[in-house]
């Protein structure tokens, strides 16, 4: 294995910070989310239509 490529070790350090860095933005997605217009231009020229993927790969249910 080349000397500059992780070790699965790192890569699982690495997951588990982004992860917590994404639980620590959703309370705020889902609450722009709630605003159409805050939501619009929060997101406009992302592609982005709904926090369903954000939630979706964080393995969370979709709020009620």
């Amino acid at each position: 294995m080349s000397a500059d490529m992780p070790t699965y070790a790192e890569l699982q350090e690495e997951n588990a910070r982004l992860r917590a860095e994404m639980l620590r933005y959703l309370p705020l997605i889902n609450k722009a989310e709630q605003y159409r217009h805050t939501w619009d231009f929060l997101t406009e020229g992302t592609g982005i239509a709904t926090a369903n993927g954000y939630r979706a790969a964080l393995g969370q249910e979709k709020r009620q």
